[in-house]
């Protein structure tokens, strides 16, 4: 989507075991999931591909450090 040489082919976070399941851990009801992976997660990479310094990444995801597992530049990109 954005260009570059993605690693894709991944799913990044849980895949529900049941989609259906109306008890399941991450299904909140009505069709609708809480996701396992934090949104800064996935752009982490994209901004790392875009240049930004590690220095800078707090301004541009302040809740980063909140999540575990963020996911980086070599994660996503070959």
């Amino acid at each position: 989507m954005l260009g570059g040489d993605l690693d894709g082919g991944q799913i990044h976070g849980n895949y529900p075991a049941k989609l259906g399941e109306e008890n399941g851990d991450v299904n909140i009801g009505r069709g609708r999931m809480i996701p396992t992976t934090s949104w800064n997660s996935l752009w982490k990479p994209v901004a790392e591909w875009f240049g930004i310094l590690p220095t800078e990444m707090d301004a541009i995801l302040p809740n980063q450090g909140k999540f575990p597992n963020v996911l980086g530049k070599t994660d996503v990109f070959k």
